[in-house]
């Protein structure tokens, strides 16, 4: 278990010594080696399969070509680590996988769950192509707003049942057929950095509609997004948007979106 190589994972030789800590490497080391784990558990993770190339050197943790399986699917990674103290620790990772069942996603993975909580009901097959980079906490997980990356998600046959912004949209159209629309061949690219996702313009078939959007979405479900409804048959003539509100409670307008940018709240402003 790569728990058991966190700093005080056993609670420490002291009653005051602290319960949690981050993976230390040791700065005398400088060695190569393949690996190839059958199971690994990392913060209530289970991974399977892993395999590549893992490098220890000055203090840093490379890996380099690694697959392994996680949630049912087949990821390829490039990672490396490094400690900046007990409690602290620097990430970055490039991460691809050409298809998972993101309900299962959602359920086994805890940074996708709290990184894409509208997900919640979302069901089928998506495909990921990203990079990320960032700070670790003493329990060894992503500090949210030192979060810097981007790439692309890929709907590769998604089910949008119960996704509350496109039935919010569907209502302020009055336009049924895009309540808890099917979606396909969907390329959603997007950046983090501050708290804040910005996605770049996303084009969608819909039963003969041509949706679109772009804006930001903040990690706490803020919304600030301008489309278009493209109408049938070849969506030349369009009804504009703009999505506010939140991803509980989204405001949808059918108007241009002249709003400013959501407000940053991350450490990188």
């Amino acid at each position: 278990m790569a728990d058991e190589f966190m700093v005080y994972a056993d609670g420490g030789t002291a009653a005051s010594a602290p319960s949690n800590g981050v993976i230390l490497i040791p700065d005398n080391l400088n060695v190569i080696f393949s690996a190839n784990a059958a199971e690994v558990k990392y913060n209530g993770l289970l991974i399977k399969n892993a395999k590549g190339t893992m490098r220890i050197n000055n203090g840093a943790l490379t890996l380099q070509q690694t697959g392994f399986d996680i949630a049912g699917a087949q990821v390829g990674m490039d990672a490396n680590y490094k400690s900046t103290s007990t409690k602290t620790g620097l990430f970055d990772f490039h991460l691809t996988a050409k298809e998972f069942d993101i309900a299962r996603a959602y359920k086994e993975i805890k940074l996708f769950r709290e990184m894409a909580s509208s997900a919640s009901k979302v069901k089928g097959v998506v495909g990921l192509d990203y990079q990320l980079s960032g700070k670790l906490n003493a329990e060894m997980f992503p500090v949210y707003p030192s979060l810097k990356g981007g790439g692309v998600l890929s709907l590769k046959k998604v089910s949008l049942m119960g996704f509350k912004m496109m039935n919010a949209v569907s209502k302020a159209t009055k336009r049924d057929s895009l309540t808890n629309p099917d979606l396909s061949d969907v390329q959603i690219k997007s950046t983090i950095k501050n708290n804040i996702i910005t996605i770049e313009q996303t084009k969608m078939k819909v039963a003969g509609f041509r949706p679109r959007f772009e804006g930001q979405v903040s990690f706490d479900g803020r919304l600030n997004l301008s489309g278009r409804l493209g109408l049938p048959p070849f969506g030349l003539f369009g009804i504009p948007l703009s999505i506010t509100g939140t991803q509980e409670k989204p405001i949808v307008k059918l108007k241009r979106n002249k709003e400013g940018k959501l407000e940053e709240t991350g450490e990188n402003k």
